[in-house]
């Protein structure tokens, strides 16, 4: 029997931004490293459709040099590992 894989974030950016389905004004969200959470921004516009929200994510990760799967990893591991030193995040409403 093999042993779990655990996700390390060492190698992770120091942030990423990631799509959200919710609410117009609401679906981009920032995940950082060793942070357990996201925060929600107000980015995207309400007029905005989601493909062009979706754009709009990778576009801001391509400018972090943050690949796709490593923002999806970020994520993940942003709602689920119980190493992250921080305390969960509350959502950002402000705007």
């Amino acid at each position: 029997m093999s042993e779990p894989t655990v996700t390390t974030t060492a190698k992770f950016p120091a942030s990423c931004y990631i799509f959200i389905h919710a609410t117009p004004g609401s679906r981009v969200g920032l995940v950082m490293r060793d942070v357990s959470g996201f925060l929600i921004t107000k980015i995207d516009r309400c007029d905005m459709s989601d493909e062009e929200v979706r754009e709009l994510v990778e576009t801001l990760n391509k400018n972090l040099r943050v690949p796709a799967d490593v923002a999806a990893r970020m994520y993940q591991a942003a709602i689920t590992a119980p190493h992250c030193r921080q305390p969960r995040l509350a959502p950002c409403f402000a705007s």
